[in-house]
């Protein structure tokens, strides 16, 4: 059932809040490559897989999927027996908040082993993780397609 206007409207200012958390998370990630522009020479990366790179890599592919997993376990946590559209917008922002975080954290691992080991392996799994969360974004359409799915 399509929420109403007078649904919506309580949630501006929350849907507001979230996209500038996810924002700040995604900025985070931003500045630390931007740093870590100025500090590599990007002539001299190489794609050789020492221990600390398959390490770095494939935590980050793992923290990926995880944050999917989190995404889908704690959205779910709503209440189906309520039918405030607010309650049920917390729950979904304090799941967006733990799958940026955790992609966040898998970013980071992976610009700081790239800063170490001069790898582009590991360069291309921290821009993968940005992908992410530039798609994964929430926009006010996909927020309210996932009230709509949990409203009773």
């Amino acid at each position: 059932m399509p929420l109403t206007d007078e649904q919506l409207i309580p949630l501006s200012k929350p849907m507001r809040n979230l996209k500038i958390i996810c924002g700040a998370l995604l900025a985070g990630i931003c500045m630390m490559g931007l740093f870590l522009s100025t500090q590599l020479d990007f002539a001299n990366l190489s794609s050789s897989l020492s221990m600390l790179v398959a390490l770095a890599a494939a935590s980050g592919a793992v923290m990926y999927s995880t944050s999917f997993v989190a995404f889908k376990v704690l959205s779910a946590q709503t209440d189906a027996r309520s039918d405030s559209p607010e309650s049920h917008f917390q729950v979904l922002q304090s799941a967006w908040i733990v799958r940026f975080a955790i992609i966040e954290g898998a970013c980071f691992m992976n610009l700081i082993v790239t800063l170490l080991e001069n790898s582009l392996i590991t360069l291309f799994v921290a821009l993968v993780g940005v992908l992410i969360m530039v798609i994964g974004f929430p926009r006010s359409i996909k927020v309210e397609e996932l009230l709509e799915d949990r409203m009773p």
